[in-house]
């Protein structure tokens, strides 16, 4: 579909394609509803639109939706494709898309990829990709413009993403894949109400951005950290994509989280690569981490401070003025085994006045415009580990 407008693609099933399942290039108010997409040479479902005009500040909406589809399979021929393309041929922005209540799982590399302005990623369920690629993610955004601005990343239900990636003679499987990753420079997204658990790095992953607001998402059994904040090591990167000097990583909090160390792992609270200023000084001070809901089993929070092993114990971090409010206490979940994250009573976080997440919206629901319903979830990595387990 390319230009059209309040054009609709409802109840079908898309396979076996050679490239992308449906492209939707620009126009305005169509939609992709109720489609089973999947074992696509590309992309599963490309959606573009919206217009950007920087000097005047104004970016037209085309209030292009993807909704209620059910993505898997994808990138049997190209590899660095997600199951849901938010821009078009190029990765050009979008502005006013909106992508939501969609199932998406067994893809090699992002489940959900978007550039732009405006754009609303809500309600997805996205489990077991970035099967063949690292540095990596179920969401991802990379902009490398400080103008593009205003996506919203909300209530989106992510767990085991994997991550494939070269460790000195051997490839190793899970391996640097993050939940929600805002590379180079994405800045102005809000993170909000995400459900993130068993992700090999970072639960979400901010690399150099401003104005960005992580809240009131709940964090599980992250291996290596559960929230990664980085700057450009080198002036001359953020010169060279944005144009500027020394303006990464600003003015982000993070606040209102629960963040919880699985019962395996000893991962830092906060990791963060390259923070330091001039003088070599660790240097984040116009970042706020506060009223968070932090829970390590067996040992005491840490932070890291560098791409070595150096780490802040706990005290040493509220010292410099940092999460003086949040708590270290068990959250209390309903049901973690059965991988029930929604807060039991007597939780801290009821307390503390942060939300519990409506993960019973997050995914697919019963509509006219379904192809298919209920879903039968196709057999993916997770079903063949469990076959090579027995």
């Amino acid at each position: 579909l390319d230009g059209c407008v309040e054009c609709r693609v409802e109840r079908s099933t898309i396979r076996n394609t050679g490239l992308e399942g449906v492209v939707l290039s620009g126009g305005l108010n169509n939609r992709i509803a109720g489609c089973d997409v999947h074992h696509t040479g590309a992309t599963g479902i490309v959606v573009g639109g919206g217009e950007r005009h920087t000097y005047r500040a104004m970016y037209t909406p085309c209030a292009n939706r993807v909704t209620n589809c059910y993505v898997h399979h994808v990138g049997l021929i190209r590899k660095s494709v997600p199951g849901i393309l938010i821009g078009g041929e190029g990765v050009n922005p979008a502005v006013g898309v909106t992508v939501d209540h969609n199932l998406i799982h067994d893809g090699p590399r992002w489940g959900i990829f978007s550039r732009g302005n405006d754009n609303v990623i809500e309600y997805n369920h996205i489990r077991h990709v970035n099967i063949e690629t690292s540095d990596t993610s179920a969401i991802d955004m990379c902009d490398r413009d400080w103008t593009m601005r205003g996506t919203k990343i909300l209530y989106n239900h992510v767990h085991d993403i994997l991550g494939y990636h070269r460790e000195g003679d051997r490839w190793v499987t899970p391996a640097y894949a993050f939940g929600i990753y805002l590379d180079d420079w994405t800045s102005g997204v809000e993170v909000v109400g995400n459900l993130i658990y068993r992700v090999p790095r970072g639960g979400v992953y901010l690399n150099s951005g401003q104005d960005n607001l992580i809240e009131n998402n709940v964090v599980v059994d992250c291996t290596r950290e559960l929230l990664y904040f980085h700057r450009w090591t080198r002036d001359e990167q953020e010169v060279s994509h944005v144009g500027t000097h020394g303006l990464g990583l600003r003015r982000n909090t993070a606040r209102r989280n629960v963040l919880v160390a699985g019962p395996a792992a000893s991962p830092a609270l906060y990791a963060f690569g390259s923070c330091v200023d001039s003088e070599g000084a660790f240097d984040v001070d116009s970042n706020t981490w506060d009223e968070n809901l932090v829970w390590f089993s067996t040992v005491e929070p840490t932070v890291k401070t560098g791409y070595g092993e150096e780490r802040l114990s706990w005290e040493e971090w509220r010292t410099k003025g940092y999460d003086r409010s949040t708590r270290v206490a068990d959250p209390i979940f309903r049901d973690a085994a059965n991988d029930d994250y929604r807060f039991a009573e007597g939780s801290p976080a009821r307390e503390m006045g942060i939300a519990d997440l409506p993960v019973e919206q997050m995914g697919p629901f019963e509509s006219p415009e379904r192809a298919s319903w209920p879903i039968v979830e196709a057999a993916g990595i997770r079903e063949l580990r469990r076959k090579a387990d027995a």
